[in-house]
């Protein structure tokens, strides 16, 4: 194998160990962060798979993915709300509904479809890979790579020059190129204060985004009164919050052009 597949193969069986390891821990049901850690190989995995699409074993896996990470994200989000209402002492009773919501959630996610087809593309891409590499198709991708990394970066240097671009969009935008910078950090040529800022706005626009999902929930969970007005006073904060990262991540990557 050439050194470019041989990287890309022991990425993909990294993220395979820690995605089992993810699984298992998710069958204990002892552990709070075993789905959030299964998000995050699957997010790394998708960002390692991405920028070489139109072959066929990343898309496959990629697709697959995606389809796992859809199913996971509402009880991730449940998964959050719960440590919000145990952090703000909520009753035990609307606490201990939730929590148990999120333990179906785990056992739901272990049988599903979308984790058995998941499991099997994961086997099937290193056949596949191979077969890639020995009919040249790694190379015509592999030299598109560069390319495909700085449009994603001057894609979030655009949106981020918008005052007025949804922040939504924007949360995604700094996922993908941080994730892009982690899983080819010599093609993305993104210095440690760019990773820095990326982080630290991820951070700050997943805070904004949980606490505008938690006040719009509250509109129909009426046991979520009692938490509204902390949420509000805590989105003001959140908004000034990411209007300061979002301005200290465009100077960074400006700076690293």
């Amino acid at each position: 194998m050439s050194a470019f597949a041989d990287r890309i193969s022991a990425q993909v069986l990294k993220r395979q160990v820690s995605l089992f390891a993810c699984a298992a821990r998710m069958q204990a049901c002892t552990d709070v962060e075993a789905l959030h850690d299964l998000r995050i190989n699957l997010r790394r995995l998708r960002s390692l798979l991405k920028p070489l699409r139109g072959l066929p074993a990343c898309d496959q896996l990629q697709l697959h993915a995606a389809q796992l990470g859809k199913l996971t994200g509402p009880v991730r989000e449940l998964e959050v709300l719960v440590a919000e209402l145990q952090r703000k002492q909520q009753a035990s009773g609307p606490v201990e509904q939730r929590r148990q919501r999120v333990v179906d959630g785990y056992l739901q996610t272990l049988r599903s479809d979308q984790l058995s087809a998941f499991w099997q593309a994961l086997d099937d891409w290193s056949v596949q890979w191979r077969l890639a590499e020995r009919d040249g198709s790694l190379k015509r991708v592999e030299s598109k790579l560069e390319s495909r990394l700085i449009k994603a970066q001057r894609r979030l240097v655009e949106a981020l020059a918008d005052p007025l671009h949804d922040w939504h969009d924007l949360r995604l935008l700094v996922k993908r190129v941080r994730y892009n910078a982690e899983a080819y950090p010599k093609v993305a040529r993104l210095d440690r204060p760019g990773q820095k800022a990326l982080k630290q706005a991820q951070e700050a626009l997943g805070q904004w985004h949980d606490l505008l999902q938690w006040l719009l929930l509250s509109e129909t969970e009426t046991d979520l009164a009692s938490c509204v007005s902390s949420w509000e006073a805590d989105l003001l904060s959140a908004e000034i919050k990411v209007a300061k990262a979002l301005a200290s991540l465009r100077k960074r990557l400006l700076a690293n052009e």
